[in-house]
């Protein structure tokens, strides 16, 4: 069997910067799903199920099986990098680095504008996934402690805090990272050429599905940690935290208001007749919204989602009210 050696793995293929164009119909293709980790994974396992019913004796499945995994692991780093960039400072600002030398022109701008693309996106198509160091060299850029925190990476459910931290999802990090990029050179070979004789074992077929999982899962909760913290496993705790999060903002609203009602010759009556008014709205708009949902179990968090949605616009305009007066 031929081994790919550092002389014979294949180049990785030169390639144009996708046009906005192709990375708007990437976006319309991908749908709404933000980062859709999960929804990867579920591919990945129903692909290893279709193999372990077919095993190595299904030559085109396994020839198929490097260039789906190679796929799948493309589309979840794309995503990821742009949920970093588009989630704003720290990692926004570091997204400089991943853009030199590239191109933004005003029809760049224009689309922006019309919420067609974003920052992020252009952040996650000028990053090259041809091998392992790329991706993970971009995802360094935008988080410093990237790998550190990518070897100890754990579930991070809110209900399991009390257990944390829990036993690392990827075992073994450099001989992931090996998986990965060999991996990747059997994707390359099959893709870019027609090799006379067979390049790989579809032994290897167990590893590289282990490698590309446990890789997706840690990443996947390490951007958890960074944006969020981390995240609920029931309704209930996903009911618990909206409500936690609008009773802080509710609180930033009413420090606000308290501020505005300080300011020397403002009209505490109209204070507090416009919030009176701000405050009825409120709820009944968010009891619309929350109506798609009634007498389920997840009215709660709808409900306080959209009041939160409402809450922190009305905190905007009170602060605007603010320096406009003290101006």
């Amino acid at each position: 069997m031929y081994e790919i050696s550092n002389a014979n793995k294949p180049k990785a293929a030169v390639m144009k910067k996708p046009t906005y164009k192709q990375i708007i119909d990437w976006n319309e293709r991908r749908g709404d799903q933000p980062r859709f980790g999960l929804e990867l994974l579920n591919q990945l396992h129903r692909l290893q199920s279709d193999f372990a019913e077919r095993g190595q004796e299904d030559a085109i499945l396994c020839e198929f099986i490097p260039l789906r995994l190679a796929t799948i692991l493309e589309v979840f780093l794309r995503e990821a990098i742009r949920e970093l960039v588009d989630s704003g400072e720290p990692h926004l600002d570091r997204a400089e680095n991943l853009t030199k030398g590239t191109k933004i022109d005003l029809a760049f701008a224009v689309f922006v504008d019309q919420q067609r693309l974003s920052i992020g996106d252009f952040a996650a198509h000028a990053v090259s996934v041809s091998n392992v160091r790329n991706f993970v060299a971009a995802l360094t850029q935008l988080e410093p402690e990237f790998v550190a925190k990518l070897k100890v990476a754990h579930p991070r459910w809110t209900e399991d805090r009390a257990n944390w931290p829990r036993p690392p999802l990827i075992a073994d990090y450099q001989q992931n990272m090996r998986n990965l990029q060999r991996m990747i050179d059997v994707r390359n070979v099959l893709a870019h050429e027609l090799p006379t004789e067979r390049v790989w074992d579809f032994s290897e077929i167990p590893s590289f599905f282990a490698a590309t999982q446990q890789f997706i899962e840690a990443c996947d909760w390490v951007i958890v940690e960074l944006l969020q913290d981390s995240t609920p496993r029931t309704q209930n705790q996903m009911n618990n935290d909206a409500g936690l999060e609008l009773k802080e903002l509710e609180e930033q609203l009413s420090s606000a208001l308290k501020r505005l009602s300080e300011i020397e010759g403002i009209c505490l009556e109209k204070i507090r007749s416009s919030q009176d008014v701000w405050l009825e709205d409120a709820n009944k708009e968010a009891e619309l919204v929350a109506s798609n949902v009634e007498g389920g179990s997840m009215y709660s968090m709808v409900w306080s989602g959209a009041k939160s949605a409402l809450v922190s616009d009305r905190l905007e305009q009170v602060e605007s009210v603010i320096r406009e007066w003290m101006n």
